[in-house]
């Protein structure tokens, strides 16, 4: 904009967590050091899960092109093993609806909002959030919440009309930081107190 890049978000992200997995990597702690890649993974998924639902719809609009098709199937194919591993089931939904390949006629006759529901039903496993991803702005595709796809983010049989997940996981970083002041590291252990890990709110 007037000339002047910005650095995107989730890029931003990602190169703050090579910075975080950097100083646990100098400070020798493993533990933080693997849940940091897997948070890297996990924010790296974020943009390809981008370009398949942009896909998703294109694909199936009747003015697409082979280039289109094969791009979809392109982004499908980089996601699939992620997704599968979470949910065989909206992996193979995924796959029925995007394959492409110039020897095979595929019809692409699918519901696109079935296919966009099987993916973000993985977005939990995958360790993304509907915040992070957004949604296709075309005026069709269906908004996300991400409380609204949780299964588990019923308290004591209610559902309530804001989104409280984040916060009942505070124990997860409690008991964390137990474990870190048990085996003495007490600067992680700060720093985890500082800004949480699995409830930042």
């Amino acid at each position: 904009k007037n000339g002047e890049f910005a650095v995107a978000d989730m890029n931003a992200l990602i190169l703050s967590l090579f910075e975080k997995g950097k100083g646990a990597l100098i400070a020798q702690d493993c533990a933080l050091v693997h849940s940091v890649v897997d948070e890297i993974t996990n924010k790296m998924t974020v943009p390809l899960i981008q370009g398949l639902i942009r896909y998703i719809y294109l694909a199936r609009d009747e003015n697409a092109t082979p280039k289109e098709k094969a791009e979809g199937w392109a982004f499908a194919a980089s996601i699939l093993p992620r997704v599968a591993h979470c949910n065989p089931s909206a992996a193979e939904t995924i796959r029925t609806a995007m394959e492409f390949s110039p020897s095979v006629q595929s019809t692409f006759e699918y519901n696109p909002e079935q296919v966009l529901k099987a993916l973000q039903s993985t977005y939990a496993c995958l360790g993304v959030t509907c915040a992070e991803v957004g949604s296709f702005v075309d005026g069709n595709s269906p908004q996300c919440a991400d409380w609204l796809l949780s299964t588990t983010s019923m308290f004591a049989f209610y559902k309530g009309d804001t989104d409280v997940t984040e916060h009942g996981k505070i124990d997860r970083d409690v008991a964390k930081i137990d474990r870190l002041v048990e085996e003495g590291q007490f600067e992680s252990a700060k720093a985890l107190y500082k800004t949480g890990e699995n409830s930042r709110k």
